[in-house]
């Protein structure tokens, strides 16, 4: 099974690769825990969008750092679950 990406637009932004909904809800709400905290009757809204939307995506939130293509790319299809970009930075 391969990786899915998701876009949460609200409380904060963030572009997640995850290998479904339930793992990226856990890994946003695990990061902003501290900072917004979301109950579980809180709704995120997040969709899932197509792997060419999410590349445009990351690569935007990238600006002019210097990242290879090959790491760029790397990042995008390794099978590790992860959060690409919170508000428009890398992590």
């Amino acid at each position: 099974m391969g990786m899915r990406f998701f876009e949460v637009i609200e409380p904060r932004y963030a572009l997640l690769k995850a290998k479904n909904p339930d793992n990226a809800k856990e890994m946003y709400t695990d990061t902003f825990k501290e900072v917004t905290p979301i109950t579980a009757d809180e709704l995120l809204e997040m969709k899932e969008v197509p792997v060419e939307y999410a590349s445009i995506a990351f690569s935007r939130s990238l600006n002019d750092k210097e990242i290879p293509v090959e790491a760029i790319v790397q990042k995008l299809t390794n099978r590790t679950e992860s959060i690409l970009t919170i508000d428009g930075c890398l992590l």
